[in-house]
């Protein structure tokens, strides 16, 4: 126990830094929610409906003021790609619902609050957004996009464009093309199509060999032989016979989704034969301004976590129970230092590749993520590896005096290992903050319709579903070990000298441990990514047979970074592990299974 008197100026710090962090984030979310519908002329909401097969599917629906069944308005279907969800579209959405158009974005296997089970086939969730469309009075006619994995779903649509005739009007696929030469169909013959890739798309790449033997493809497929050319239009739009082909030059796969000409070629193609009730100039767009505002919030929402935590700990009835005093750090040697970065940095590169290689054939019947079981097996891999040496480590060190608490981080060390009341009250913090960041994300969602995401491929931050908790669960038990070692590191091996400045201290240790956790995948994807636009023909750094995880990697150093940062900061405020474990551990998991794609096994081919 911590015997030092109750200081009440912690508690008032804790409510103060938290209550200007709501402010912050209540500020913008309402400029996210203002700037995607206009200032209350587009209603944003969430919709569900049933799609084929009796699957309950889910969606973001955005709905210009004025329409109705008495004043009808062409809608468009955006679908998302693997791994991603309906908010990964809302770049295309914003845009598409300023000029006039009915926008739905469909959530399809595994995504948000889709139901998960063996009957979300990529067959039935793709007509299904069609069919709860054409269901509605106020829709008139009705284009479809789509973007990577969601040409699948395009595809089983133009298999089927007789039955959705004569509403459908247009169907554009983009960064997908080289699934043709995976399921051999053919482009649609009566409804208007296009086709967008990127010259630097890496699946192109992969699966192709590169961007053009993709367009040597669509020649061959579109009939036009040599005669086609790239970004004309063949055919009549009024007829349904259009045909256009476009590249986006040096645009990478994911770029696609945040990119002005990409959104621009999609909105003039679809107004040539269903025109955009409100016309606005498509060089004047604003989704850019809407991912700042929504990257701001959230970031906020991630500082929130720990500030949470830390004002419960300094409330009174609680304030004893947590809280020990820190250990005093005399640092490390140089020599401790640089083995102590080959455990955390050397040690995971060397295993990423054959951990999430052979991840790839994890079952997913019960742990339901192929791509969450890369990332987060790899990391229970090194946690292990980890673990194993700090046995040796301690084993060494129990020879020659005895273990305690204050070993591990667990307490001070005149007290016991395990101490039941500060491991209940830290169970209890750690349940609080979880309700009330999704309490709030609950109300946002739904009175906004929209979520917080940081420019919608990294990561995004949505409401809890019972679904998604049960999964979440699952996870929770996967990664123990990460977290066990996460936390033990924090409070033992990555300590730096005390300066006996507690801020700079603070802000030390937060930033090391971040730099520890998060550095070595916050530096491949990077690699990934910024190489592919740099060497710009779609080829990656590292093969894309290896590193495939990488590409649904983009949200992982941020669930890292607040694992890691969460922890050393609760570790300096109380002294020990135990809320800064558990925080992290719900709440990163939680964040991270919430966003990512939950496939049932009967459905990953």
């Amino acid at each position: 126990m911590n015997n030092a008197a109750y200081d009440h100026k912690g508690l008032k710090c804790g409510l103060k830094i938290t209550g200007i962090l709501m402010a912050l984030i209540l500020a913008f979310s309402v400029l996210q929610w203002g700037i995607a519908s206009d200032w209350g002329n587009i209603r944003i909401s969430r919709v569900t409906f049933v799609s084929e097969g009796g699957s309950q599917q889910s969606g973001v629906m955005f709905v210009p003021k004025g329409v109705s069944a008495q004043n009808p308005a062409p809608a468009i279907i955006n679908y998302h790609g693997r791994n991603n969800s309906s908010y990964n579209m809302i770049n295309w959405a914003i845009e598409e619902a300023r000029r006039g158009y009915i926008v739905l974005n469909a959530d399809l296997a595994g995504t948000l609050e889709t139901t998960v089970n063996i009957d979300s086939t990529t067959d039935n969730l793709a007509v299904g957004p069609v069919e709860y469309m054409e269901s509605l009075d106020m829709v008139s006619e009705i284009s479809l996009t789509g973007h990577s994995m969601a040409n699948l779903s395009l595809q089983v649509v133009e298999n089927r464009e007789n039955e959705f005739k004569p509403k459908l009007k247009n169907i554009v696929g983009v960064g997908g093309a080289f699934f043709y030469s995976v399921t051999g169909n053919s482009f649609p013959s009566q409804t208007n199509y296009m086709i967008i890739e990127a010259t630097a798309d890496l699946y192109e790449m992969s699966v192709l060999g590169g961007t053009p033997n993709a367009r040597a493809m669509i020649t061959e497929l579109s009939g036009l032989g040599n005669a086609m050319e790239n970004d004309t239009l063949y055919g009549d739009p009024t007829a349904g016979t259009a045909f256009q082909y476009t590249e986006i030059a040096g645009m990478s796969h994911q770029g696609l989704l945040y990119d002005k000409q990409t959104i621009s070629t999609i909105l003039d193609f679809i107004e040539l034969s269903s025109p955009a009730p409100n016309p606005i100039d498509t060089s004047d767009m604003i989704f850019l301004t809407y991912l700042l505002c929504s990257a701001v919030a959230f970031v906020l929402f991630l500082f929130l976590i720990p500030s949470l935590a830390y004002t419960f700990t300094r409330l009174p009835i609680i304030y004893g129970i947590i809280n020990v005093p820190l250990n005093h750090s005399n640092g490390k040697s140089g020599k401790k230092w640089a083995t102590h970065l080959i455990t955390d940095l050397a040690i995971p590169v060397a295993l990423f590749v054959p951990v999430t290689s052979w991840a790839k054939n994890f079952p997913t019947d019960f742990f339901g993520s192929l791509w969450v079981n890369q990332i987060f097996l790899w990391l229970v891999a090194c946690s292990l590896v980890g673990i194993v040496l700090l046995i040796v480590r301690y084993y060494k060190k129990s020879r020659e005096t005895r273990l305690t608490a204050a070993d591990f981080g667990f307490g001070t060390s005149d007290e016991k290992m395990f101490n039941g009341q500060r491991i209940l009250c830290a169970a209890g913090i750690t349940i609080a903050v979880a309700t009330i960041c999704y309490l709030w994300l609950d109300i946002l969602m739904s009175v906004t319709g929209l979520d917080y995401q940081f420019f919608s491929m990294p990561g995004q931050i949505v409401r809890m579903t019972p679904e998604r908790f049960i999964y979440a669960l699952r996870y929770l038990l996967m990664m123990i070990p990460v977290y066990f070692m996460i936390n033990v590191n924090v409070a033992t091996a990555r300590r730096l000298k005390s300066t006996g400045n507690e801020t700079l201290d603070t802000v030390r240790a937060v930033l090391i441990n971040i730099l520890l956790s998060a550095g070595v995948l916050t530096t491949l994807v990077i690699i990934q990514f910024v190489g592919v636009r740099v060497i710009g023909t779609g080829a990656t750094p590292f093969s894309q047979k290896y590193w495939d995880s990488i590409s649904y990697g983009w949200t992982f150093p941020f669930m890292m970074s607040l694992a890691s940062g969460t922890s050393a900061f609760m570790h300096r405020k109380t002294g020990n592990v135990w809320t800064g474990m558990m925080v992290a551990w719900v709440m990163a998991i939680f964040i991270t299974v919430m966003q990512c794609c939950l496939v049932p096994a009967a459905n990953v081919a």
